[in-house]
């Protein structure tokens, strides 16, 4: 459930963003693409209600010079935030000799931009694999519908450091959320929530499903 951290980052992101305008690539537009990508849009708004996602997908899982040159285009257009939901360090690296901020994902990739990095959004597989062999290997893992599906509070997924670019007031009310998310009592697909056409894609006071998230077409 990397849509979890992905909202955490989005309330980073717009926290430091002085343009209003902040930007994200991602592979292909598929669900489990959307839902990262709306969930860092939804956590945005939650600290800048007018904040502006400009959000570009490269039909490609691996291309680091088309991700170089995506990330400039968007910084031509205004957006001083830059995040990657592919695996490339090229938009970190080219955001970083504009002076933009980034986030990261997959690993901490502050490395790669020591002075504008944020935060991360990270995988730690082994807290996933190595219960699931365990399993397995004892006979009692069970298949689940929608495959395995683990998330913050398993901490398979998690933030890492966060910026001390991020102000005091948003950091806190960072940490408060990911509390939050790890207890279970915050979802970010919690309605009402619009598409970007202003049509209800989540009614009030329902939570989108597993299948809902699997499926997920519209962007907000």
């Amino acid at each position: 459930r990397t849509y979890q951290a992905w909202y955490l980052a989005g309330m980073a992101a717009a926290s430091v963003s002085k343009s209003g305008k902040i930007g994200i690539l991602g592979g292909f537009p598929i669900g489990v693409v959307n839902w990262d990508i709306n969930s860092f849009t939804l956590g945005a708004q939650a600290i800048n209600p007018d904040i502006e996602t400009v959000v570009v997908y490269t039909n490609s899982w691996w291309d680091p010079v088309k991700e170089g040159e995506v990330t400039e285009a968007m910084l031509d257009q205004g957006v001083d935030v830059v995040a990657n939901n592919l695996s490339s360090a090229a938009p970190f690296v080219a955001a970083e000799k504009r002076g933009a901020k980034s986030i990261g994902f997959q690993l901490d990739m502050s490395k790669h931009a020591p002075n504008g990095m944020l935060t991360s959004v990270m995988f730690n597989w082994d807290k996933h694999l190595l219960p699931t062999i365990a399993n397995i290997s004892s006979g009692n893992w069970k298949p689940n519908e929608w495959g395995a599906f683990p998330g913050m509070s398993d901490g398979v997924v998690s933030l890492s450091e966060l910026s001390e670019l991020i102000p005091n007031d948003a950091r806190n009310a960072i940490s408060a959320v990911q509390a939050k998310i790890v207890s279970g009592d915050f979802d970010p697909f919690t309605g009402p929530i619009k598409d970007q056409n202003g049509s209800i894609v989540v009614a009030a006071g329902e939570t989108l499903d597993d299948g809902g998230l699997w499926g997920m077409e519209f962007l907000v």
